[in-house]
């Protein structure tokens, strides 16, 4: 028996864009008062290559995604260098005391804000990071997809040595650079 009601189609639909919301790792949630925040600026603090802290909450940049703090890239144990603390030390660099502000496009599953972030003179923080070859781009449409070309071509940040993709390494469970074997 087929069951051919029109919720049915409706429903699958559903499923599929929460599927691949999933994949990404981006769930919208509320604020306790129903509103989901749209914008955000201040002095930000750097948690690592693409999560910050701004007025007191965690932004997640959005599309992109960053070496793990603790994260090592390099060809083999004699060109282990430590590139997450290097991301974070380029961001920490690239916004040093300036006010950023933030479009929020909602959050993540770890309940920090999603932003697209802008210095004061209108630059791409989220597209700096890509093209400066410090973060990948993370998303269905790629984003930032000519960023990451160009840091590729000019051996720019991660790019310039061997590395694992950093959804790669927090699946793979690495954590310190003596259980990353350079493959």
């Amino acid at each position: 028996m087929v069951l051919r009601h029109p919720i049915f189609p409706m429903a699958r639909s559903a499923a599929l864009l929460i599927a691949l919301y999933g994949a990404l790792g981006y769930y919208l949630y509320e604020t306790s008062s129903g509103a989901v925040a749209t914008h955000v600026e201040g002095i930000v603090t750097v948690v690592d290559g693409d999560t910050l802290v701004i007025t007191g909450k965690r932004l997640r940049l959005v599309d992109i995604d960053a070496p793990e703090l603790d994260q090592t890239c390099g060809e083999d144990r004699s060109k282990i260098w430590l590139c997450g603390e290097s991301s974070a030390e380029a961001m920490r660099k690239h916004l040093a005391g300036q006010v950023i502000s933030c479009n929020v496009r909602g959050y993540d599953r770890h309940h920090r804000l999603l932003g697209l972030c802008s210095l004061p003179d209108g630059s791409d923080i989220n597209s700096w990071a890509v093209r400066e070859g410090w973060a990948l781009t993370y998303n269905l449409d790629n984003a930032y997809e000519k960023e990451q070309r160009d840091a590729s071509i000019a051996s720019r940040g991660i790019s310039s040595s061997k590395f694992i993709r950093p959804s790669e390494w927090r699946a793979q469970g690495y954590h310190d650079a003596a259980s990353y074997t350079g493959d």
